[in-house]
């Protein structure tokens, strides 16, 4: 989406109808999807103790009270517990 105009990349949303993404980045661009369209999202491995109110081990959604304001949207969090079989650092 980088080499796309803000103009583009809305009007992709607009069509898009079931999102995958990480927490952060393209999912800022959730609220320009259609009526109905569904939004995975997933968490990240909280990896010290007391970050933003999670827990060390937590699978955490970093903007969950922002997704709530997005009535639209069907949200799902695809959770994260065990970093050696969850995700991958690259």
């Amino acid at each position: 989406m980088q080499r796309m105009t803000f103009v583009e990349q809305a009007d992709l949303m607009s069509r898009t109808t079931v999102l995958v993404t990480p927490c952060g980045g393209v999912s800022m661009m959730l609220p320009y999807l259609p009526e109905g369209a569904h939004a995975i999202v997933m968490d990240y491995y909280v990896t010290s103790e007391d970050m933003f109110g999670w827990a060390k081990g937590d699978s955490a959604s970093m903007e969950v009270s922002f997704w709530n304001l997005w009535p639209h949207i069907k949200m799902d969090y695809y959770q994260i517990y065990d970093p050696s079989v969850d995700h991958v650092f690259d």
